[in-house]
């Protein structure tokens, strides 16, 4: 039986109530992300490094010292395992081989999307973040750092499929009167601004987004029972429906007793017992496991009943070990681990009292040595200065994920998927249970395999049934002998062998072949196969869908006969939705078709049809759904020179449509075709396809997969493919610049570091084991020959310094050819001609232009044709490379696209988080993600926070400026400035959820200095994840008017009424019969405007942050009670205010006052017509 205090009752009456009366935020709740049998952790993301590029830009946490990361300065007592970050800032220490010592920040997003892997890989659901209240709400620096962090979270969570909550950490907080409200505006802010408790991901209890508030009831901290009170009623019965929440108290370890931690005040008794859980704290309350076992004896067991007793949930914190000698000089290694000991025993502790839930503290807490993600293992993992507790302290050798590893046994136990144990279960020489590894691209090599159809069965492991294309190929007529391939980590791969071919179909085109693009099916027990295949020799013509079965996903499979009544068409695709009705989709030639298949599976119930609202679909139908969204992806017409078909997808919420086009997921592959398919397995989304990486050949293709993302929205992100690299000739790269040996390509073999039609040296010279046709030079050295169409070759190459190039090649063909420079996977030269030099060893040198950053590359050469290459030679022809794009600058006043940034490329025009341009328009071969924008042209999309734009621009005359920026974005909270020759001229410009990432507004930064010339405009994207368009610059005008003497009436667009002077607040009404309703507007300085009524000479404002906007005097240069006013399209207007950046004047709930805040740009409940008032 559960018991409810009567402040629990009147919550959920409360929430039962307030449903029936008003639309707000459904919080969608199910088996991943509520709380129940759930491991979390707690995440700090504190850590920050000199040149991270955040706001302070300075060493916190790591280290006492902003300025000198030193062994003296160390804050720290573990040190990570850093050798799976991405980014890194090097320290003034040394490893014992006298390599840099570097360091992570969590700024960076590539940070937390480590960790939010490792989070994945052992099973660890997600974690409470850290938001310090005292940071967020006293220094606007680390309020952007507190955000850009959770932004991290937010996008490492929907990436790996973990979910995470909110904790409040209120150290340090003075209960000064004003607690209540910094807490309350901001967690109001985080939940308007980045819309997180609509997202799965965010955790929900009892259909409630939780919110957790660490430090409740602690002694010495001059905490007022009464204040916690107010704060955890607001979130239980008070607060609007959208701001309500499931509050978990972080509350003393002896909060029940109120002694030892704890306020002995009687109040806080009721206090602790409001809450829905309680979660005492428990790091350094004892120190062995005798001293476990008692406080599971004394606390856990009396503390579970005490709390069930109150109607509240329970969770224990347990944690691994402590030590604070650098930050505070205590012991090193105070509390030992003891190889793990201490952590099961706890763990053991709480399980076996019957826990429900579990938090760990933490997941990367290193200064108190508390950290459960990768460590250092040995002293040879650590600096060779300073003094750190190592994995090995006790006496026992462990890996660096030893701690993941046994929250993830924990997390088992917990689920009820693993038996109790008072031992630990695995040994630290076991392999890890890691699901899922990083497939290598392609991922069937013995044969060449197209059309991958993949599926995960009940057995747990994914299948693919694939097409064979067999050498040497004519075109695909020759393809036959169906393979079944599958794995249970995405890396090992096992070919299952033959399941059906031609002359298995008795019914089949007598030459056999044809056997194109397959899928497969499971229902009552039974596995289908669906096969294309002609009947006669006239191919094109008669095609049917063939239906074979088996017991078995991989062998057994008999053909039954073919699907009855179907177009000649190809490609079949079977969906079966979550309620067993299965659905069957075919097409080809511009055409695709579905319907619903009969219980038999063989069969069609009624009528195929056609799917309307795809765009340019060629062939290749796939339907998965997602979240209740069902989505159709498919090849198209795309043919445009060696680029061919791309993948497309549109949604719909029907299964057979109509549908909405969504754009392009996949760009071309270096195959002629493409075919895939999409599927989720053990928590991430996968894209299967094929491509021609192994041969060359557009005929002779090879399976391939890649991860899938997806935005918030649903929509899909561009697949990024990818292959597995070799590693440079001899171990060392090539440096540029420089000259690079043609027959020195990386070492890694077919489809790693070259592609070769055959498998023979045809010069057999050099490195005769390769498959690479080397022979020697007429005139010494070797060359690389016998290069065809496709064949291409990679080089590991160190680039000294950012900036042009010219590259020649010496080159030699019998009659002409081609070739083109890949840099990263982007095409960096275009195609070159290689010119007919009458003979296989008469020699020329040709030259191309290219354009290189500094660092480490992947260079391929790419053939187009036949030819022979002896060297490429790279000079530097000085400068950085820096040029406006089109060749002039841009003229201020005038509109500068966003998309035509300066040439120069990664690191002298633009620094981009990665190499390819995600959006694959535009200047595809620069990193800068660009798109097709909803209203013709392209935007910048795909941003993160460090990235950065130039533009060579040209000020007409010195003078001061206005700068529009129009913005795109699904989320709050992020911001950007500008500078003019390093200079920031701006300040940061604040953006707002937009509603769509094509549903654009305008930001404006005024009255923006400019000297008249030419000059270099930066834009800086400080907290990123919005797309942009363009910047419209015009002259600003200083000047402030006279009182503007017209009077208006402000009219909603959605209710058509009218905004009053209410009294203390601004109501509204549909008969507007009084001067109370008539305003004046008075323009200030940067273009604002008061708005002032006409009849009480009150300003409107939002001074003390109500919700509703205010009617009263104001203080001449409140902020608050300044209005910028902008154009909403038809002749419509949005109000937003000066000082709340992101609050806009709306009437969407709709109780009598004008309220303000953040808004979705759709709204018209936020859109006004200002009606002028005829005196």
């Amino acid at each position: 039986m559960t018991f409810f205090s009567h402040s629990r009752i009147v919550k959920k009456i409360a929430v039962l109530f307030a449903s029936s009366l008003f639309a707000f935020p459904t919080f969608a709740q199910n088996e991943h992300n509520n709380l129940n049998q759930k491991l979390l952790m707690g995440y700090q993301g504190w850590f920050l490094a000199a040149g991270d590029n955040s706001p302070p830009n300075e060493w916190r946490h790591w280290f006492n010292s902003l300025t000198n990361p030193s062994a003296a300065n160390l804050n720290i007592d573990m040190w990570p395992d850093m050798r799976e970050y991405t980014q890194t800032y090097p320290t003034n220490m040394t490893y014992g081989d006298g390599s840099s010592a570097r360091l992570f920040s969590s700024y960076d997003e590539s940070t937390v999307m480590t960790h939010f892997k490792w989070m994945e890989d052992y099973g660890i659901h997600g974690v409470y973040l850290q938001r310090f209240l005292g940071e967020a709400v006293n220094d606007p620096r680390f309020f952007q750092v507190r955000n850009k962090v959770l932004q991290n979270v937010m996008t490492a969570a929907q990436t790996h499929g973990r979910q995470f909550a909110v904790m409040y950490d209120l150290s340090g907080v003075p209960d000064d009167g004003n607690l209540y409200n910094k807490l309350i505006n901001d967690w109001e802010y985080l939940v308007q601004n980045y819309q997180m408790t609509t997202q799965g991901t965010y955790l929900k209890q009892e259909n409630l987004p939780v919110i957790a508030l660490w430090g409740i009831g602690f002694n010495e901290r001059g905490l007022n029972p009464d204040t916690f009170a107010q704060i955890i009623d607001y979130f239980q019965n008070s607060a609007p429906p959208a701001y309500r929440a499931y509050v978990v108290g972080g509350v003393p370890g002896e909060w029940r007793t109120l002694t030892g931690d704890s306020e002995t005040d009687a109040r806080w008794a009721q206090v602790y017992r409001s809450l829905d859980m309680i979660s005492p704290w428990t790091v350094g309350r004892y120190t062995n496991n005798t001293e476990v076992d008692n406080w599971k004896n004394q606390r856990i067991v009396p503390d579970m009943a005490a709390a069930a007793a109150s109607g509240a949930d329970y969770m224990p914190v347990i944690w691994p070990g402590f030590s604070w000698y650098n930050l505070h000089d205590g012991p090193l290694n105070q509390i030992p681990r003891n190889g793990g000991q201490f952590y099961w025993r706890q763990a053991y502790n709480a399980l076996d009292a019957g826990a429900g839930f579990i938090y760990v503290a933490m997941f990367d807490e290193v200064d108190e040595a508390t950290a459960m993600f990768k460590l250092a293992e040995t002293s040879s993992d650590i600096p060779a200065q300073g003094n750190f507790v190592t994995l090995d302290a006790d006496g026992t050798d462990l890996p660096s994920d030893w701690y993941l590893r046994l929250a993830g046994e924990t997390q088992k136990i917990l689920a009820g998927t693993s038996p109790l144990s008072a031992t630990i279960p695995i040994s630290p020489t076991d392999e890890p249970d890691v699901p899922v590894g990083e497939p290598k691209n392609p991922i069937i090599r013995h044969m060449f395999t197209a059309d991958p159809s993949a599926h995960v069965w009940d057995d747990g492991r994914l299948y693919i049934y694939a097409s064979h294309d067999i050498a040497p190929a004519r075109g695909a007529d020759l393809m036959d002998q169906y393979h079944v391939f599958s794995t249970d980590d995405m890396v090992n791969w096992v070919d299952h062998g033959e399941i059906l071919r031609a002359s298995d179909v008795p019914w089949g085109r007598p030459e056999g072949g044809f056997m194109w693009a397959p899928d497969a099916a499971y229902k009552d027990g039974t596995y289908y196969f669906y096969f294309p295949h002609p009947s006669g020799t006239e191919w094109n013509t008669t095609w049917k869908i063939g239906v074979a079965t088996s017991s078995q996903p991989a062998s057994g499979f008999v053909v039954q006969g073919y699907i009855p009544g179907l177009d000649a068409l190809i490609d079949p695709a079977v969906f079966i939705d979550d309620d067993g009705q299965a659905y069957f989709y075919h097409g080809g030639g511009g055409v695709a078709k579905g319907g619903r298949l009969k219980d038999n599976m063989m069969e069609i119930d009624g009528q195929m049809q056609t799917m309307a609202g795809l765009e340019d679909f060629h062939e290749a139908a796939w339907v998965h759904k997602r979240n209740g969204l069902y989505y159709l992806s498919y090849s198209d017409n795309h043919d445009v020179g060696d680029q061919h078909n791309r993948m497309r997808y549109a949604t719909s919420t029907n299964p057979l449509g109509p549908w909405t086009s969504r754009g392009i997921y996949m760009d071309p592959t270096d195959s002629y075709t493409n075919h895939g398919s999409i599927v989720e397995y053990k928590g991430q989304w996968y894209a299967f396809y094929h491509n021609s990486s192994l041969s060359g050949d557009d005929w002779l293709r090879s399976v391939a997969v890649d991860k899938l993302f997806y935005n918030a929205d649903g929509t899909i992100r561009k697949v990024v493919q990818t292959k597995e690299h070799g590693a440079p000739y001899g171990g060392v790269a090539r440096a540029i610049p420089g000259t690079i040996q043609a027959e020195d390509f990386d070492e890694g073999g077919q489809a790693v570091s070259y592609s070769d039609s055959d498998a023979e040296n045809l010069g057999g010279a050099y490195r005769p084991n390769e498959a690479v046709d080397i022979a020697a030079n007429a005139s010494g050295g070797h060359h690389v020959g016998w290069l065809g169409g496709s064949e291409w070759l990679e080089y590991t190459v160190e680039v000294a310094n950012s900036g042009n190039y010219e590259l020649e090649l010496r080159v030699a063909s019998e009659s002409g050819s081609s070739l083109r420079i890949m840099v990263d996977g982007i095409d960096a030269t275009g195609q070159v001609p290689v010119p007919a030099t009458g003979a296989w060893q008469s020699y020329t040198t040709i030259s191309t232009p290219i354009t290189l950053t500094a660092g480490q590359h992947i260079l391929q050469l790419r053939a187009g044709g036949a030819f022979n290459i002896d060297f490429m030679r790279f000079s530097n022809t000085g400068g950085d490379g820096q040029t406006p794009f089109g060749g002039t600058p841009w003229a201020i006043p005038g509109t500068i696209e966003m998309e035509n940034f300066d040439n120069g490329g990664e690191g002298v025009a633009y620094h981009d988080a990665d190499a390819a341009n995600n959006g694959n328009a535009g200047r595809t071969n620069e990193g800068v993600d660009t798109e097709n924008a909803s209203g013709g042209g392209l935007n910048v999309g795909w941003t993160s926070s460090g990235e950065w734009l130039e533009y060579t621009v040209n000020a007409a005359t010195s003078g001061t400026y206005d700068l529009e920026f129009r913005v795109a974005t699904i989320f709050g909270g992020g911001n950007f400035h500008v500078q003019f020759d390093g200079e920031d001229k701006t300040g940061l410009i604040p953006t707002s959820n937009t509603g769509g990432w094509q549903t654009w507004t305008s930001v404006t930064a005024e009255n923006v200095a400019l000297d008249a010339g030419e000059q270099v405009m930066r834009v800086y994207l400080d907290n990123a994840n919005f797309n942009l368009d363009k910047v419209i610059i015009t002259p600003a005008n200083p000047d402030v008017p006279d009182d503007d003497p017209v009077a208006y009436r402000i009219r909603n667009v959605w209710q058509n009424s009218y905004l009053g002077d209410g009294g203390a607040t601004v109501t509204y009404s549909n008969s507007p019969n009084s001067a109370n309703f008539e305003w004046q507007l008075e323009e200030v300085a940067g273009g604002l405007q008061e708005i002032r009524n006409r009849a009480t000479g009150d300003y409107m404002h939002i001074e003390n942050l109500t919700g509703n906007i205010q009617c009263t005097t104001r203080t001449s240069g409140w902020a608050s009670a300044r209005w910028h006013i902008a154009d909403a399209g038809n002749s419509q207007l949005r109000i937003r205010n000066a000082w709340q950046g992101n609050d806009y004047i709306h009437v969407e709930n709709l109780n009598g006052n004008a309220q303000h805040g953040g808004i979705y740009m759709e709204w018209s409940s936020a859109k006004w017509v200002l009606e002028v008032v005829e005196d």
